[in-house]
């Protein structure tokens, strides 16, 4: 170790011993990224049992009104998992390149504890997400909050670690901001790509939910910013990490500080406040997780009934049900359902849902797995019937001739009979345009044979 290491290793130690307690402002503070709260926490032991309860209210937070917590309790496990991995990570390479300004191996396990302490004591950001925008925005709306909140919690992260990083390892900002925002591009682009997101949707202009839209713009964004930016991080990290001139020295405090029993009070209000909204929430949680789980495993007539005994204010806001094109068994479970009668005991908000996906399922293009265009001759004859006899045709026949004009083309992959049959329910679905809105549409579906 050079004198000029020396020198900034035992300037960093004297800081952290001088610091003192933790008290009641420390975690503002911190939040706020105060050198002293940042060297209080990094000398206290027990905070590091502070911040793993926070992270568990943390999941509490994210997951209070979209999981069924109370049949997937590990889902309040993995932002702790989440974050003790990327903790671990990040503090790994950053302790490489402070070895690699060092002529031996600097100290590892204290500041590694002080910075785990410190990388989980961001956990109460993640109360943010706990705002329900879906209550009081539109779909559309909800989704842009919820992206909006995403990004603010992730900068002030990712602003608060680098202000860490400065003061442990006694470098410039600059320095510490590099390899930090390599590590944030490198997880964000990471995890973008573990996920089965399938950019073809965008590409192929398939139909997609409001939200699933929302979200697919936010991931191309993340994607584009996140692969420009990341050669500048890396080269960037590459020559901090073989500079000479500002060494890495991680402090090591030999002193221990105790932490005020009113700390502790922190996770307590907020296992409060989450139990809170669990029994607000969670009802909801419950319901859905049970449809889904009859859906799932082919139980539709339990899935239906079910729905049916409850009104769409039972359930989460915005959602929708599963897709029921897709089934295992190869057989199209939203004819099955469609083909019931009105009074065959269907709510008619879930007959509403259930037309609303059949739009969808209509209006699919050839990227997709099954398309209207790819059913069987057997499964195409209950289409029409659905279409010719179903009295909620008429509320979405604008929707309907809509979708079948834009397809006239593909019948050609029908038969000449299949394609009669779809004319004559396009020219049926005109003339109820025009009783209903006394004005025909201007297209006109060309004779393809």
């Amino acid at each position: 170790m050079t004198e000029q290491h020396t020198a900034q290793h035992e300037e960093t130690t004297r800081t952290l011993e001088d610091a003192g307690p933790m008290n009641a402002q420390t975690l503002v503070a911190y939040w706020l990224g105060s050198r002293r709260a940042i060297l209080q926490i990094a000398a206290s032991p027990s905070a590091v049992w502070l911040g793993l309860l926070l992270v568990l209210t943390a999941g509490i937070a994210r997951e209070y009104d979209g999981e069924d917590l109370l049949s997937e309790p590990w889902q309040l496990l993995i932002p702790l998992v989440a974050s003790f991995a990327t903790a671990t990570l990040l503090f790994s390479g950053l302790w490489l390149i402070s070895a690699s300004t060092y002529r031996r191996l600097p100290p590892i396990v204290r500041p590694y504890l002080a910075f785990l302490s410190l990388y989980w004591l961001t956990a109460p950001m993640a109360w943010l997400y706990a705002i329900p925008v879906e209550r009081f925005l539109d779909e559309r709306s909800a989704a842009q909050a919820n992206l909006v909140l995403l990004g603010v919690v992730s900068v002030w992260r990712v602003a608060l670690i680098t202000r860490v990083v400065v003061v442990l390892f006694g470098v410039r900002a600059y320095m510490a901001w590099l390899p930090v925002m390599l590590f944030a591009d490198t997880v964000a682009l990471g995890a973008r790509y573990a996920m089965q997101v399938p950019l073809i949707q965008i590409m192929g202009g398939i139909h997609l939910s409001t939200t699933d839209a929302v979200l697919q713009e936010g991931t191309l964004l993340l994607v584009a910013v996140g692969t420009l930016t990341y050669p500048v991080w890396l080269i960037g990290s590459m020559l901090v990490a073989y500079s000479k001139s500002h060494p890495w020295s991680p402090g090591m405090c030999s002193r221990s500080w105790g932490m005020p029993l009113g700390l502790w009070s922190l996770p307590a209000v907020a296992v409060l406040g989450g139990a809170a909204l669990l029994q607000w929430a969670q009802t909801e949680q419950r319901l859905r997780h049970r449809v889904e789980s009859h859906i799932a495993d082919g139980r539709m007539d339990e899935a239906i009934r079910l729905l049916s005994a409850h009104a769409r204010e039972d359930l989460p806001p915005f959602w929708t049900i599963p897709d029921l094109n897709r089934s295992a068994t190869g057989k199209v479970e939203i004819l099955t359902l469609l083909e019931r009668p009105d009074d065959g005991g269907m709510a008619p908000w879930v007959r509403a849902m259930l037309w609303e996906q059949l739009v969808d399922f209509l209006s699919r293009e050839e990227y997709e797995t099954r398309t209207f265009w790819q059913l069987s001759s057997h499964d195409f004859d209950r289409l029409m019937t659905i279409l010719e006899h179903a009295p909620d045709r008429t509320t979405h026949a604008a929707t309907l001739y809509g979708v079948l004009h834009e397809a006239q083309l593909d019948v050609r992959q029908r038969t000449a009979a299949e394609h009669r049959r779809y004319q004559a329910l396009v020219d049926a679905l005109k003339v109820e345009l025009r009783a209903t809105t006394n004005e025909a549409p201007n297209e006109r579906v060309p004779d393809v044979h």
